[in-house]
């Protein structure tokens, strides 16, 4: 589904800090997901642990090999406090919308209930790496359109 396609990994170094052994251990790792075929990679951590930090500088290196980003999340809220997060760090040409919309979802009413269904067509075939924050939202129904 995400295919992360990097021949040469450009490494930007703007952060406004120095790195933390687990921080720098995790954008390591995320560089090193990024030059593989798999398609899911897990960033997980405390609030204010550099979480942000480390996928906006990843972002920021995508950017400059001309990769096709959406940033993603479960609701319109959490993906308005991501544009701001990217603005707020020079970031342009990123894509941003909830995880439903990208996946072209959208409630339907079945007999007496709403359930996920297939409305529109869907976007992932425009991105190179789609980023979901918040993903802890994300429940087990939505989990398995991801995961098609």
């Amino acid at each position: 589904m995400i295919q992360a396609l990097l021949e040469q990994p450009q490494k930007l170094t703007q952060f406004p800090f120095t790195l933390k052994p687990q921080q720098q251990q995790a954008l390591d790792k995320l560089r090193t997901f990024l030059t593989t075929t798999e398609s899911f990679f897990l960033l997980c951590g405390y609030a204010g642990t550099g979480k942000s930090t480390i996928v906006f500088q990843i972002i920021k290196e995508l950017l400059s090999q001309s990769k096709r980003i959406a940033l993603t999340a479960p609701t319109n809220k959490a993906v308005g406090i991501l544009r701001k997060m990217a603005a707020d760090r020079g970031i342009f040409g990123v894509d941003f919308m909830t995880i439903h919309q990208l996946l072209g979802l959208g409630l339907v009413r079945k007999e007496q209930e709403k359930a996920l269904s297939q409305t529109s067509s869907s976007s992932l075939h425009l991105y190179d790496i789609i980023f979901l924050d918040e993903c802890s939202m994300v429940g087990s129904e939505l989990w398995k359109w991801i995961e098609r």
